[in-house]
């Protein structure tokens, strides 16, 4: 499942607590394992060797510091480890290109964060990649330590076909890791107007046989994702995606989260962005969004 994994960083002691993760997953699997930076240059800045005398040296001191550390990253021993510097102006499809060219199985990246302003009208390099990358992308909080773990992994499932990937991805690491899961479906009342016009206080209320239907639902999901022999929890909630998910990912102590990039359909999507984009920013733990 997973053979080759690259973890970019920035090299910054914040954007480096994203490589034991990347390690830990190596580790796990087996897989050689990739670690890129993206360098500075002045490539698409509007200048050029003949408009600024400096221009070389600048380029060449920005490579020579970006190996140096990339070289200075501590990795365990045994791995197959290479490293890689990208030139490109934005780092994003510096490394979009990366991971298609080596045919990454996982791609490795941390979020700092951000301020709002920037966050609308461009998006954080770990959303932009999330939403543009062709594989898998484990996406870690840096601004703290974040567990490594496997032991405690919450799938989120909602229903979609896209969310089977995710249910697949989730139970293949919990199975090979011996970790729990915790199967999570949150029902967007949002978005659910007979609900909201009834002024009902909750979906469940308004149609007591749902939950028990869900639960037969997503139970033939998991088992048909490869978990007929996996033990897990179901836990049915209601509210906003995004926040209902690391509520109860921060509740369980959840060491990873597994998701996939479904999004909404309704004004939420619209207004505040993805489930997807909202939980990268919220999560309390690293969050893999699944893909094929």
């Amino acid at each position: 499942m997973t053979k080759r994994i690259l973890c970019s960083t920035d090299l910054s002691t914040e954007g480096n607590r994203c490589v034991p993760h990347a390690t830990s997953w190596a580790e796990a699997f087996g897989a050689e394992l990739h670690l890129m930076t993206v360098r500075d240059t002045l490539a698409g800045a509007g200048v050029s060797e003949e408009t600024f005398g400096a221009y070389r040296q600048f380029e060449e001191l920005a490579e020579k510091r970006a190996r140096a550390g990339l070289d200075a990253l501590e990795v365990p021993a045994g791995l197959t480890v290479e490293r890689h510097i990208s030139a490109d102006p934005s780092p994003t499809a510096g490394i979009i290109e990366l991971a298609e060219g080596l045919v990454a199985d996982l791609l490795v990246i941390g979020r700092k964060g951000g301020g709002e302003l920037a966050r609308v009208l461009l998006g954080s390099t770990a959303e932009q990649v999330v939403r543009l990358s062709p594989v898998s992308t484990l996406v870690v909080p840096v601004k703290r330590e974040a567990s490594r773990g496997f032991e405690r992994i919450v799938i989120t499932d909602d229903l979609s076909d896209a969310a089977r990937v995710g249910l697949e991805w989730g139970l293949r690491v919990a199975a090979k890791m011996g970790g729990e899961v915790l199967v999570v479906h949150v029902a967007d009342t949002t978005s659910h107007l007979p609900v909201i016009l009834s002024g009902a206080e909750s979906v469940f209320d308004e149609y007591p046989e749902l939950k028990a239907q869900l639960r037969a639902r997503i139970g033939e999901r998991v088992r048909a994702a490869g978990g007929e022999e996996c033990d897990f929890e179901l836990i049915i909630s209601e509210g906003r995606p995004a926040g209902k998910i690391a509520t109860i990912a921060r509740e369980h102590d959840a060491t990873c989260i597994v998701t996939s990039p479904t999004g909404l359909g309704s004004g939420e999507r619209r207004l505040f962005g993805s489930v997807v984009g909202k939980l990268l920013r919220i999560a309390p733990c690293p969050v893999l969004v699944a893909r094929t």
